[in-house]
């Protein structure tokens, strides 16, 4: 289960809510008893424009931030956001999930229960340096 905030003419914002996806796999739970629930964490961006949205790797967010000249903020939940004017004059606002908002949401996610999965949805678009910062978590190192 999950749920793209990017979705379907949404706002600029972060691909998932953590707090939203704990408590809806809590409750899932507790309603149907359902055991097996997978939480899936979007790992791409998205980039907004008026002429829409549209999914943004982060090598993706990363060129187009260097390119415009834009300097990357984090959002309250830790996504990087910037915002750009293109060639054509349009307003974009990008946000994209990196190494650390995703450790920051993981880390959060402890709290689901033991048989709740998490998948990592879009592999591809990853920041290159999330699998060792995983990895390194799993040592116990941070």
């Amino acid at each position: 289960m999950t749920l793209d905030f990017s979705c379907c003419g949404a706002p600029p914002g972060p691909s998932i809510d953590t707090g939203w996806a704990v408590d809806v796999a809590r409750a899932t739970r507790s309603a149907v008893g359902a055991r097996g629930i997978d939480v899936a964490y979007p790992l791409y961006g998205t980039d907004w424009s008026e002429a829409g949205s549209r999914a943004i790797s982060y090598a993706d967010a990363h060129a187009l931030a260097e390119a415009h000249g834009a300097s990357t903020e984090r959002s309250a939940a830790g996504e990087l956001t910037f915002t750009f004017e293109d060639e054509a004059h349009h307003h974009h606002e990008a946000w994209c999930p990196d190494h650390v908002s995703v450790a920051r949401a993981l880390s959060a996610w402890s709290a689901l229960p033991s048989d709740v999965g998490v998948v990592l949805y879009g592999l591809g678009a990853e920041d290159p340096r999330l699998f060792s910062v995983l990895a390194e978590r799993a040592r116990g190192g941070g």
